[in-house]
């Protein structure tokens, strides 16, 4: 993708993007949201008049710029379409009007919004980074299917499927043996026409819940031989084998979690985020308190200083409501500036599913923070999170233990007691970076001081009218 800025001081301004690759949709469908600006190339069907009362109609094309309602795009696709009304009045289109803008390979599209914020341009710079291209394929076997999928750094594409009807095997039927060599032969036929970049590859992932892979690989050693494939045989030691429990894309994590695998992906984005979620996922198990999940429990670990490692999922950062919205980018930008490992996990792929189940938030912790779901609950979460989608906090079994009436009243009891977070971190700037950083964990409240992050981060969200955008940036940390 390649991009054009004009973009000033204050994060106002316009961004044109062209894109490339199929993949590149992606990024696009991350960058635009409900209430923006886009101008593009658009189609109109246009009736003419004629003098003697008779009307024509003809497909006219125009230049529009509409205000965003809603957006259609599908991973399938090499298409992203903008629903909106018409903000400028022209011959071809009333003012109000409402018009598609459909965006293919190589036509650009300008998009405008009132602030672009950290996460939305760190998307871009990476949609246009030359060095993103895929670099793990994956071909997943069972009997009689097969997947072929390329794993890139913001999806997962399935490229191909290959089935065949394979009988079973028995002493009087002759046929099994016969169907599989039929099939194995297809799959090593679809692999040479889809992967035709072996050398940007890093490695292919060929895995089944059984033998069937090191059948495939016998067999694609065999035709190297016999026909003298050139493009395999000089690629040859990038395949590896893996087993994997199904054979379909569900197991993609599972594959890339074998040591043989990160050995070759060590170097990439995704080898990170596997990386992180399995250990992560092997904190819940043997150490409860030294991670965390759901927005609430994440919050408070920061202001404990106790974050080493964020974990959070694009999908959040697609939020229509742009107070919660800018609350998880205010969130990310302060973990940056803290030093915090920060890593946002694309839903297309695996991992960002599992994270999703996790309500799209979780963290690794510096060091254990027991008890940390009743903590929370003296943070005071803003009006756009008053009543959460999803459940916070790092144990489900504890949450559900507790009676509703019982942790209603002990909620009320807390908040009755305990300051808005906003109150205690609304003091001058000069008080709070002259006082030093403390937390509590017995008197269930925590003071924390600014000094160590730049206050200007906030300056940019507070110059709306709105109140709850005003005081979004509760999370001074």
């Amino acid at each position: 993708m390649r991009s054009f800025y004009y973009i000033d001081k204050h994060k106002m301004g316009k961004v044109k993007l062209i894109p490339e690759e199929p993949e590149d949709f992606w990024p696009l469908y991350n960058v635009v949201r409900e209430g923006d600006f886009v101008s593009g190339i658009a189609f109109r069907k246009v009736v003419q008049e004629h003098s003697d009362g008779s009307s024509s109609s003809q497909r006219k094309k125009i230049y529009v710029t509409i205000k965003v309602v809603s957006i259609d795009y599908n991973p399938g696709e090499q298409s992203f379409r903008a629903n909106g009304v018409n903000v400028k009045e022209s011959d071809s289109l009333k003012k109000g009007a409402h018009q598609t803008i459909e965006v293919t390979l190589g036509h650009d599209i300008t998009i405008e919004k009132d602030f672009w914020d950290s996460v939305t341009l760190a998307t871009i710079r990476d949609a246009c980074d030359i060095q993103r291209s895929a670099e793990v394929a994956a071909i997943l076997l069972r009997e009689g299917a097969a997947q072929l999928c390329l794993i890139k750094n913001s999806m997962t594409q399935l490229i191909t499927t290959v089935k065949t009807q394979i009988p079973r095997k028995s002493k009087i039927n002759e046929q099994h043996d016969k169907a599989l060599t039929k099939f194995l032969h297809e799959v090593l036929q679809a692999v040479q026409n889809s992967f035709t970049r072996l050398d940007l590859l890093k490695c292919i992932i060929v895995g089944s819940n059984g033998f069937l892979n090191e059948k495939f690989m016998n067999f694609m050693e065999e035709m190297i031989v016999r026909h003298d494939i050139k493009s395999l045989r000089e690629h040859k030691r990038k395949f590896l084998l893996c087993h994997c429990s199904t054979g379909h894309m569900g197991s993609l994590d599972e594959m890339l979690s074998t040591p043989s695998v990160q050995s070759q992906i060590q170097d990439t984005r995704l080898f990170s985020q596997v990386n992180a979620l399995n250990k992560f996922m092997e904190s819940l198990r043997n150490d409860t308190d030294m991670a965390v999940y759901g927005f609430r429990s994440v919050v408070y670990a920061h202001s404990m200083r106790a974050l080493k490692t964020l974990m959070i999922t694009d999908t959040l950062f697609r939020n229509n409501n742009i107070n919660q919205r800018r609350v998880y980018v205010d969130l990310v930008e302060k973990s940056k500036a803290a030093g915090i490992d920060v890593l946002i996990f694309s839903s297309l792929h695996v991992s960002g599913q599992q994270l999703d189940q996790l309500t799209g938030i979780a963290a690794i912790l510096h060091f254990p923070v027991p008890d940390i779901d009743d903590l929370s609950l003296t943070i005071e979460l803003p009006s756009a999170f008053a009543q959460p989608s999803s459940s916070s906090g790092k144990h489900r079994k504890r949450t559900n233990s507790t009676s509703t009436s019982t942790s209603t009243s002990s909620s009320s009891a807390i908040h009755s007691t305990s300051p808005p977070v906003s109150s205690t971190l609304s003091s001058s700037p000069s008080s709070s970076s002259s006082s030093s950083s403390s937390s509590s964990r017995s008197g269930l409240t925590s003071s924390t001081s600014s000094a160590d992050y730049d206050d200007d981060n906030t300056e940019d969200f507070t110059d709306s009218d709105n109140d709850e955008i005003a005081n979004f940036s509760i999370f001074s940390f």
